[in-house]
């Protein structure tokens, strides 16, 4: 394993994380679709009224895609040689969830655009208080909050196929990330559920809190990994 490669893969995971959380929590309009009409309005006012902010974190949403695909060819690189067909799994899981972070990104940017034309009217002062605006903008809140749960969903289980193939396939991570990395992608395999019952929301939002704890970990472990370790751990590979 190279030391470089794995310094760099590891430092490309823990920016993916804070990529993900800080697209997340800023780059999102949060307009939501709801059966309130007079809070569904507020939402979009609020949303017109934080534009630039939205705007540069959207931004940050696709970046995180990218650098989870950068993180992704990384690990590859370093486990192709003995666990090729997971690894590349791995990857290809990463890649999507790049493509369903940038569509989360432009829908939310279409959903702001959308808000700001409902409070000022947008060209000519058409689409100002227009109820169909604000239709438009509660249906693309759907096909926002479904970009959401895809890109996270993937990318879970992006995380949970490199640990697999770190702590099983080749033995060279401890088992503990292993078992992180495979319980966030096992709750974000419960994904669909999300969208019938509130209550059943909540295995996603502890997937997804457990994928960026285990890409941080991961980063951790790559990028201060010492070659020493490395034979220990396959020896406690060799042990279990």
């Amino acid at each position: 394993m190279s030391p470089r490669l794995q310094r760099l893969t590891g430092v490309a995971l823990m920016l993916t994380a804070l990529a993900v959380v800080l697209g997340a929590g800023l780059g999102d309009p949060t307009i939501e679709s709801h059966d309130d009409k007079e809070k569904f309005v507020e939402q979009v006012e609020e949303a017109a009224d934080r534009i630039p902010v939205i705007y540069a974190f959207q931004v940050v949403e696709i970046v995180s895609g990218l650098l989870a695909i950068a993180a992704g060819l990384g690990l590859y690189l370093l486990l192709r040689e003995r666990a090729r067909g997971i690894a590349l799994a791995g990857l290809l899981l990463l890649v999507v969830s790049c493509v369903f972070a940038a569509g989360r990104a432009f829908v939310g940017a279409g959903m702001v655009r959308a808000a700001d034309d409902y409070v000022g009217g947008g060209l000519a002062g058409i689409g100002g208080g227009s109820e169909d605006v604000l239709e438009l903008i509660r249906v693309l809140a759907v096909l926002h909050f479904g970009n959401f749960l895809a890109a996270f969903a993937t990318l879970g289980l992006g995380a949970a196929a490199f640990a697999y193939a770190l702590a099983w396939s080749t033995g060279l991570a401890p088992r503990w990330l292993g078992w992180l990395g495979l319980a966030a992608g096992g709750l974000l395999l419960l994904t669909p559920l999300a969208v019938t019952v509130d209550i059943l929301f909540l295995p996603f939002f502890f997937g997804a809190i457990l994928t960026i704890v285990w890409l941080v970990a991961a980063g951790l472990w790559l990028a201060f990994r010492t070659p020493g370790s490395r034979a220990l751990a396959s020896q406690r590979g060799s042990l279990s």
